[in-house]
């Protein structure tokens, strides 16, 4: 916990400090990893583990698979200046087949 944050944004604090094993549980990584069977709940603790293990079993680190799930789900590639659009929910549904 970081005071006078909440959840997401104390995490994201964290991870854009350059901790690689920090993620950051939002609106969309909650509703991809629940609705996907990789969490057994939408709590933000609960999500942040999940993206924990999921990374851990794929090789790479939270804040690696975090990026990956948040670029499809906002379409935003800031670094680039490029947006594509939410994919968020047509990721689900394809992954989910």
């Amino acid at each position: 916990e970081v005071h006078g944050y909440g959840p997401a944004l104390a995490c994201d604090f964290v991870k854009e400090l350059g901790f690689l094993n920090w993620s950051k549980p939002d609106v969309h990584l909650n509703k991809i990893f629940v609705d996907l069977g990789l969490a057994a709940g939408e709590d933000n603790w609960t999500v942040f583990r999940a993206i924990s293990r999921l990374a851990r079993n794929a090789g790479v680190s939270p804040y690696h698979a975090d990026k990956v799930f948040w670029l499809i789900s906002s379409g935003r590639f800031y670094h680039n200046g490029v947006k594509v659009g939410r994919h968020r929910d047509r990721f689900i549904r394809y992954a989910a087949k």
